[in-house]
């Protein structure tokens, strides 16, 4: 095998392995974003889960008292929720929750 063609083939390798290389890189950055998402949101509402919203809460909290404008927060309590889960069933449970 002469040096030309030893050359092209070792290209073409190269090109192969860059290739694959881009497209394990991309997968693990891919679900490197959706494990961050979950962590950060309810996999239901899409919502800021318990920990990130106090966090953020406590972010626009300072914020506001360094510009002494008051802020409110409301909070619903569905009490026993566990109740209408267990007695209409979790897929009437989860519709209830999301609309």
């Amino acid at each position: 095998m002469d040096y030309q063609t030893k050359e092209r083939i070792l290209k073409n390798m190269l090109i192969e392995i860059t290739k694959k290389y881009d497209y394990i890189v991309g997968d693990y950055k891919s679900l490197e974003f959706q494990y961050k998402e979950r962590l950060l949101k309810d996999y239901l509402t899409r919502l800021l889960n318990r920990d990130r919203f106090i966090k953020e809460f406590k972010q626009l909290q300072d914020r506001y008292k360094k510009e002494n404008i008051n802020l409110a927060l409301l909070l619903i309590d569905f009490g026993d929720f566990k109740y209408i889960s267990s007695f209409y069933g979790r897929d009437i449970g989860d519709m209830f929750i999301i609309h």
